[in-house]
């Protein structure tokens, strides 16, 4: 058994995988080709943090393409591991982020399928989450300050910007006057969002995991998604002129690898490094062209008929 929770080496063998034909796929499109040794290291790690909460038998059923299936994470791991053996050199060492028993923890709740979006999970300090839970008091940040330094590793991010790449073999580009022009390396293209917005942001599951990656030692859960989602959008109204209000799960996108049909908006889309949180966001887009610079609370009202606290000590018990 791996230190992921599952039997890798069985999943990588199992036909589903088809991890030979996918080698050979790779082969004919190295899109890693281009990308330098530590992203490449970087990459083989965020891969293995993901596939020990994103590969299990409850994720098996879903088609390779989507981030919610086990086989999407087998086969971007074959592809990345031959990218190694394309350059000859050994991946990196790989452990766990996390003590290993939470993997085995069976959560209070789980959704009958990935992405069901039936239940969202606040992570957080217990002292802030219990004034949630009573008083319904509720804080939302402009997207911008997710860069700052003083930000972790799982909440730290460019949300203004999202950046995807493309072999620039595979990319035709002229002068005005028709001249053809040959890149070398990675052609970089970026969507932005910069007059900024405003974001809330919870998981889709409850994942004991997610507890030493946000610095938690509570949870609360909110089993009535529709209920809490029109109080926000009320009790946020007459402070942020939004132009738009949505709650959506986040889609995760891989920058090296997509499809005609990927989606490429700051706010919706996070590289696929990010997946092991599974997401769900609410968003605000200000009508006012400023950034919104500054956070924003209001109250939502009390929220005990509609969620649950737990903190992370009750939760590591359980059996």
């Amino acid at each position: 058994m791996e230190p992921c929770g599952i039997d890798l080496k069985s999943y990588l063998a199992d036909p589903r995988t088809n991890a030979e034909a996918q080698r050979k796929i790779y082969q004919a499109n190295p899109y890693l080709a281009n990308i330098s040794q530590d992203l490449l290291n970087q990459r083989y790690r965020e891969l293995r943090r993901n596939i020990s909460t994103l590969v299990g038998p409850e994720r098996d059923n879903g088609p390779v393409e989507s981030v919610l299936s086990s086989w999407y994470w087998l086969r971007k791991l074959v592809h990345t591991e031959e990218e190694y053996s394309r350059r000859q050199v050994p991946a990196p060492p790989f452990t766990l982020p996390f003590d290993a028993h939470l993997l085995q923890i069976k959560p209070p709740v789980s959704p009958p399928f990935p992405n069901k979006c039936n239940f969202l999970v606040r992570y957080g300090k217990a002292s802030w989450l219990n004034d949630m839970l009573q008083s319904g008091r509720v804080r939302v940040k402009p997207a911008a300050q997710y860069a700052d330094d003083g930000m972790n590793d799982a909440r730290r991010d460019d949300e203004i910007n999202y950046h995807w790449f493309q072999n620039a073999n595979r990319v035709r580009v002229s002068t005005p006057d028709g001249r053809r022009l040959y890149p070398v390396g990675d052609v970089r293209h970026t969507s932005s969002l910069s007059g900024g917005y405003y974001t809330l942001c919870t998981s889709s599951e409850c994942d004991l995991t997610l507890f030493p990656a946000f610095d938690a030692d509570a949870c609360l859960i909110i089993h009535d998604v529709e209920t809490f989602s029109k109080r926000l959008e009320a009790a946020f109204a007459p402070f942020i002129q939004s132009l738009l209000f949505v709650h959506v799960p986040v889609e995760y996108s891989d920058p090296y690898e997509w499809g005609p049909k990927s989606v490429h908006l700051p706010g919706v889309t996070k590289h696929f490094r990010y997946a092991y949180q599974k997401e769900y966001r609410f968003l605000w887009l200000p009508r006012i062209s400023a950034p919104p610079l500054v956070e924003v609370e209001a109250f939502v009202g009390s929220m005990s008929g509609i969620a649950r606290l737990y903190s992370f000590e009750e939760l590591s018990i359980r059996r």
